[in-house]
């Protein structure tokens, strides 16, 4: 089975907020097993300065997970959220 190759975006997030007004440059970058985002100034234990990865969405037993690591001195996902109660199909009826 071969890969399909990695697909990216960049953005500019803007905070408004009239004490901290600011911008974040963030880039995300998809292939098959993993959808990456970068944050510049931001990274984690494992990553190279300056392209690691705080923030993976990754697929594992048919289910969605978002894993982030809010240390970059901890090797381990400080939080890994499985969004299987995010599913469409478990909205209840308005």
């Amino acid at each position: 089975m071969s890969l399909p190759c990695f697909q990216a975006a960049e953005a500019t997030l803007v905070d408004l907020d009239a004490v901290h007004v600011s911008e974040q440059a963030i880039r995300v970058t998809a292939c098959a097993l993993n959808v990456l985002v970068f944050a510049a100034g931001y990274g984690d234990a494992k990553g190279d300065d300056p392209y690691g990865v705080p923030v993976v969405i990754e697929q594992r037993n048919g289910e969605l997970f978002v894993k982030v690591w809010d240390d970059i001195n901890n090797a381990r996902p400080s939080h890994v959220i499985c969004l299987k109660g995010a599913r469409l199909s478990n909205r209840h009826p308005k």
